[in-house]
């Protein structure tokens, strides 16, 4: 029972690492009469290459050319790296610019196929957050298609990815959510298990 408890445990949390953690993953939502966007996690751009010099950046999103980026409106000094991005090439069907009406300092975000924007003096492997919010806007206004879309690139220890999830709420999806519960459930019962037997044999 030991060790089927253990390996139930073990297979729980290896599934909900894969499920719930990524790269960097942001999370688009309609919160009230906004669109927001919130991202977190850490980036490895070591298979791409930097763009000569800083340059300016800002919050903006074209969900029909495959850009969105966090942060706030003002331009700011960021890193460019730019290389052949795997992926989807849009995520939705309007095809105009909006700059976000606030966000994050950090400016982090990816453009078509062809770059990663991160904060400038980026150190690879850090863990960074971005949000942004666009005032008066709607998923139909913008154009965006709900799903998750995996943008990758480099390989071998340098190969690292770009998740957009685009859910109707901020509840987690029912699959991701079961998987943390059965990773919490089983740490818990063998946790029990454990003390039961430590107390009979004590």
């Amino acid at each position: 029972m030991k060790i089927l408890s253990s390996i139930l445990c073990s297979l729980a949390f290896l599934a909900t690492a894969n499920t719930c953690q990524a790269s960097f993953i942001t999370n688009v939502s309609q919160v009230g009469s906004n669109v927001v966007a919130t991202g977190s996690g850490s980036l490895n751009l070591a298979g791409l290459t930097k763009y000569i010099g800083s340059t300016g950046g800002n919050g903006i999103i074209n969900s029909n050319q495959n850009i969105i980026v966090l942060g706030s409106p003002p331009f700011v000094s960021i890193d460019l790296y730019e290389g052949s991005l795997a992926g989807p090439s849009s995520f939705g069907s309007v095809d105009s610019y909006l700059n976000s009406s606030s966000g994050s300092t950090n400016i982090i975000g990816i453009v078509r196929l062809e770059a990663i924007q991160v904060p400038f003096g980026y150190v690879f492997g850090t863990s960074i957050t971005g949000d942004a919010t666009w005032n008066n806007q709607t998923f139909s206004s913008l154009g965006l298609n709900v799903g998750t879309y995996t943008w990758t690139w480099g390989s071998g220890g340098n190969a690292d990815s770009f998740v957009l999830n685009i859910v109707s709420s901020s509840v987690p999806e029912p699959g991701t959510l079961s998987l943390c519960l059965v990773a919490a459930l089983a740490h818990f019962g063998v946790r029990k298990w454990k003390q039961k037997n430590s107390d009979q044999f004590s």
